[in-house]
Formats: C-alpha cells, structure tokens, sequence
C-alpha cells in the first residue's frame, strides 16, 4: 500500500489543478462560444463549422505537439536545475525558432495536398501556417512557468490567450465570412499573447535562477523529440478520427457532409473532460520530474494522488454530457434536427466516444508520468499500439455501422491504451489506481445519469438546468460516500485564502 502524499503536495496538486481547470474550463467554454458564434456570424451557417475544424485537424495536431511537448522537456529540466532557467530559456528560444519556422514553412507549402480534392481548406491551412511558429516559442515560456510551479501566473497567459483568441476569432469570421478569416484571428491572437507572456515572464525570473549554465541544445533537443513523439501519439488519436470518418463513411455527398458535422460536434463534446485532465497532468509533471532522484515510492505518491483528481474530474464532467447525449449536441448545431435525420445514432456515438475520452484521459496522465520519469519510450510505443488499434477498427466497423463506428473504435482502442498504460505504471511505481475513489466515481455516475432521465427535456435552459441537476447529484454522492476527507476540505478553504497556512 502508498504511502500518503505530503500535506503540502496534496495542497499543491489540488491547488495548482484548481488554477490550471479553471483556465481548460475557460478556454472549453471559449471554443463553444467560438463554435456557437462563427455559424451565427457568418453567412456560410453550419458549414463553416466542419470547414474550420477539417481545416483544424492537421493545425491541431502540430500546434498541440508543439505545445504540450515543450512544455514538457522545458518543465522536467527547470524542475531539475531551477539555477539554469535563463540559461535554459535563451537556449531553448533559439532551438525552437529554428524548428517553429521550419514546420510552418513546411505547412504552408502542402496545404494543397492537406485539402486534397477540398480546395476550400486550402486559404485556412495557408493563413494558420503561422500558428506553428508562434506556438513553438509560446511553449518555452509556459515550460519555464510550470517547471518552476508558477501555476497562477501560468493559467493566466492562457485565460488570457483564450480571450484573445475568442474576440479575434469571431472577428475575423464576421469580417471575412470564411475560415481563413477566423484563422486569421486566431494567428493575430497567438502572437499577442506570445509578446505579453515572454515579457511578463521574463521578469519573474530571478537572480537565483540565472546562475546556472542549463542543459546543453542536444541535451535539450534530445529529450524534447520524445515529448513530442507522445503528443504526436497523442494528438494523432484525439484529431485523426474526424479524418478517418471522411475517409471510410460511405453515402451520397449530402449524408457524408451531414456526418462531419454532426462527428465534429461528438468531437467537441466528448473531448471536454480529457481537456480537464490536462490541467492536472500539468500540475503533477513538475513534481514527479523532481522526485524522480527520490526513487519510485515518491513518484508513485504524486501520481496516485493526481489519477484521484483526474478520475473525479473525468468521470464527473463525462456522466454530466452523455447521460442524455441527445439533449447534448443541440447545444452546439443550430439545424440539428435537419442534420440527424441522416444520422440518427449520433446521440449513441457521443455517449460511446465520451466512454471511451475517459480511458484516453488517464493514459494521457499516466503516459505524461512516465515521460516525467523518463520513460518516454513506453508511453510512445503504448500510444502507438492504441493508434494502429483505432485505425483498423475504424476501417473495419465505420462501413457497416455509419456514425457509431468511429466512436466505437476509438472507445475500444482508448481503452486498450489506458489498461497497457496501468500496467506499465504499476510494473515501474507500483499500484497507482485508487480504486475505492473510482467505485464512489462510478456510483456517483450511476446517480446523475438517473436524475437525468428523470429531468424534462427540451429547450436550452431545460437542458442546462438537468446539466446542473445531474452535476449535483454527483458531488452529492461523492461527498456522502467519503470521498471528501477532512484534509480534502482544509485544502478546498486553503485555495479560497480561508484555510491554514
């Protein structure tokens, strides 16, 4: 059996998650008022929702590498020589306007063969080739802020570039009525932010961390070409389903279209919760990198404690989407209706492809805990094998059963990848799975899901009012079976400036 996390890193996981989900929690709401709005700003109606996230599929794969895998290999080396951060910083700056560049040159120039026969797509994929390279230099600035633990500050660049990237979105949408247009503000917005956040951070850094030397560029390069290798895994499985649905669906162009569409939106969706997910893997990265001298026991206590957070956060957000999934998705496309008639199993895809986000979140966790330990290889070849499993399932099952398919595939293989990544974590740390909080999680699940088909539907404040309802059931539950320890609360009061210091 773990030994119990410290009182002050049990703080500073609940803590620093807090900052960090409020921030996801910002930037999901700001993407659905993005979604929301553009088909209501722009002439094109519902359309150019599927044009902007087909357009997406590719950018966001590169832009998320990019992000997350830096900020990974700048965090463990900051966390592990805090003295060398300036060094770090200056070095890892150059190195990445070498490769930002490089991979936005390269975008640019194949964007005619990304679109393929669409060439539509071919105006947005050129005008967001620029988000690549500014998000290649955004990414040290947030490694250096989560390496050194800098939560608040670190949550609130990104609140602040999800504001950005709203209000400009949305303008360039209503100015030009396409999707380059609203790439157009999203580029304007990430370079805003980029300026902002490297001045602001600079100053933060102090006299104690500019002393030290940092790892040399090959060291550096080295590690960060494994982070990026698990966020290419990684970002390969979350973006290329939509792509695998054009491929494989078959119909007339009117039901393929239709289909898009409605995938996008299970997409969007069924997403939320590994968004959130996210925010705790940031807070437990820095402290695993940093524990790793300590031996397993250490490491094993961090990520025990932050799997606890990520599965009440996972399955909590989940059971509150898919328990009426069909209530769900009219939330997001204003013809709805005219859309599922050709699909009618959508509300089915969303409840299977959300089962399946649940698994993919905790090996996203567990697959970060490694590459903090310095096993990114086992998190890669992991990712991998869930990869090929989803492709070959999505050739196999989205023929025959339409809009289901995909999300089947991609819950089966999500799965595989979470269970082989438990199994990996358990041989290197030992157990980490809290199974008496994942039985309260699914109880509480159960719980909610029954309220809300007990709950009207209908109109959209009957359909946010069963969200609140079966989100209520669940925190009840949760605290009524024990979940919430006494220390659990003291922690809660600390976060709000009320408890002990």
């Amino acid at each position: 059996m773990s030994t119990p996390v410290p009182a002050a890193a049990a703080s500073k996981i609940a803590r620093g998650g807090l900052f960090l989900t409020l921030t996801k929690l910002w930037f999901i709401l700001g993407s659905y008022v993005i979604y929301f709005g553009m088909t209501r700003v722009s002439s094109a109606g519902d359309a150019i929702l599927g044009d902007y996230k087909l357009a997406g599929v590719w950018l966001s794969i590169l832009g998320t590498v990019l992000v997350q895998g830096t900020t990974q290999a700048v965090s463990r080396f900051v966390s592990a020589d805090p003295a060398g951060t300036r060094a770090l910083r200056r070095k890892a700056l150059v190195f990445q306007l070498g490769l930002g560049g490089a991979l936005s040159a390269l975008y640019f120039c194949a964007a005619p063969w990304i679109a393929g026969d669409d060439t539509r797509l071919v105006a947005p994929l050129r005008v967001s080739a620029a988000i690549p390279f500014i998000y290649s230099l955004y990414a040290v600035v947030l490694g250096v802020l989560n390496g050194r633990k800098a939560y608040g500050l670190q949550a609130a660049i990104d609140g602040s570039f999800t504001t950005a990237k709203l209000a400009l979105v949305l303008v360039g949408t209503a100015v030009f009525g396409t999707a380059a247009g609203a790439y157009g503000g999203f580029a304007l917005a990430a370079l805003v932010i980029l300026v902002a956040a490297t001045l602001t951070s600079g100053r933060t850094i102090g006299a104690a961390e500019s002393t030290g030397v940092g790892p040399s560029v090959r060291a550096f390069a080295g590690y960060q070409f494994q982070t990026v290798g698990f966020m290419l895994v990684v970002q390969w499985v979350v973006q290329m389903d939509l792509q695998y649905f054009q491929w494989f669906l078959d119909g007339s162009a009117v039901e393929r279209d239709a289909g898009r569409t409605l995938y996008a939106a299970v997409q969007l969706f069924a997403q939320i919760p590994y968004s959130l997910v996210v925010a705790v893997t940031l807070v437990m990265f820095p402290l695993v990198s940093a524990s790793a001298a300590e031996g397993g026991a250490a490491a094993q206590r961090y990520i025990r404690e932050a799997l606890r957070w990520a599965l009440l956060i996972v399955v909590s957000s989940t059971a509150v989407i898919i328990a009426r999934p069909e209530g769900s998705l009219p939330l997001l496309l204003k013809d709805y209706t005219a859309l599922a008639e050709h699909h009618t199993a959508a509300p089915l895809a969303l409840a299977l492809l959300g089962v399946g986000y649940v698994a993919f979140a905790l090996y996203f966790l567990l697959g970060s805990a490694l590459n903090a330990a310095g096993s990114a290889a086992s998190s890669v070849v992991i990712g991998v094998v869930m990869a090929a499993t989803q492709c070959v399932l999505f050739f196999a099952l989205t023929p025959s059963f339409g809009i289901v398919g995909p999300a089947l595939a991609g819950a089966i293989a999500m799965t595989v990848g979470a269970v082989t990544a438990f199994v990996v974590v358990g041989r290197r740390f030992g157990s980490v799975l809290p199974a008496a909080t994942l039985l309260r999680a699914v109880l509480a699940a159960a719980a909610g899901v029954g309220v809300a088909h007990l709950c009207p539907t209908g109109s959209f404040l009957l359909t946010l009012a069963r969200f609140a309802a079966t989100g209520l059931t669940l925190l009840s539950v949760l605290i009524l079976t024990g979940e919430f320890s006494r220390e659990d609360r003291q922690r809660i009061l600390g976060m709000l400036g009320r408890g002990r210091r």
